[in-house]
């Protein structure tokens, strides 16, 4: 028997085939439903299914799993039992990704401080401390949020990409952007891992994201790379709830 966890996230949604610790991860390019799980469900044998959700959803798709799996399934709210604690001033506002992702930080370095980059459409920053108590983080905009927005709200700007490139300077206007928004972030990042490796002992660094990979490679900080760090939560949070 299998469980199958589903992120829905601002751009795309992606599931996760999960058996013990094999995670079998497919991506969707457009808003899961209920055909794509059918199609699944073909294929897998499934007992348990956790949902996590950012972006827009099939209230479709939420029939049916609820109709199909019962109590077996579990939508993830501010209002599901979690082993960590959440000192978040307003949890009912909390991204599910966010906290989800503590969640997996804390499991895999129960006894740190660890401090979770998820690298996506949004850069979320969140910390959660060697006692387990998750104390919020920031947001600020992803890589091509940020690209996008320098097309779209000036009149002559171009619409650039990420580069390899690794120069301070732009030579011309495409460089200056995509350095301008390159560097921005690895200053931004870094900066936050200093701040935070000052304050705190025993401090550990995970990355997530489509970019995590990416800019883990251009950070010298010792860095945990970890693509399936929401799935590890969700797993973990069906753990959690089946035992209590």
């Amino acid at each position: 028997m299998m469980r199958l966890l589903i992120d829905i996230g601002n751009t795309a949604a992606k599931v996760a085939l999960v058996s013990g610790e094999d995670y079998v991860i497919m991506k969707f390019s457009h808003c899961l439903g209920v055909d794509d799980v059918k199609g699944i469900e073909l294929k897998y044998d499934i007992e348990y299914v956790a949902l996590s959700c950012v972006g827009s959803l099939d209230k479709e798709l939420i029939r049916y799993l609820k109709n199909k799996y019962g109590n077996n399934f579990l939508e993830f709210s501010s209002q599901i039992k979690i082993p960590v604690e959440n000192l978040y001033q307003t949890p009912e506002t909390l991204g599910c990704d966010r906290i989800l992702t503590a969640i997996a930080a804390n499991k895999k370095y129960p006894f740190n401080n660890v401090l979770i980059i998820d690298l996506g459409s949004a850069i979320t920053i969140d910390f959660i401390n060697d006692k387990g108590a998750f104390l919020g983080g920031n947001i600020s905009p992803g890589v091509r949020l940020r690209f996008r927005s320098l097309n779209q709200f000036t009149s002559q700007l171009p619409l650039c990409e990420m580069t390899n490139a690794t120069s301070l300077c732009g030579a011309n206007t495409n460089e200056a952007i995509e350095l301008g928004v390159i560097n921005g972030v690895l200053y931004e990042l870094k900066g936050y891992i200093n701040d935070y490796l000052t304050k705190y002992d025993n401090l550990k660094i995970i990355f997530t994201g489509g970019d995590a990979e990416y800019f883990a490679g251009k950070i010298e900080f010792e860095i945990y790379v970890d693509f399936k760090l929401i799935f590890r939560g969700l797993n973990t949070v069906i753990d959690y709830n089946v035992e209590n």
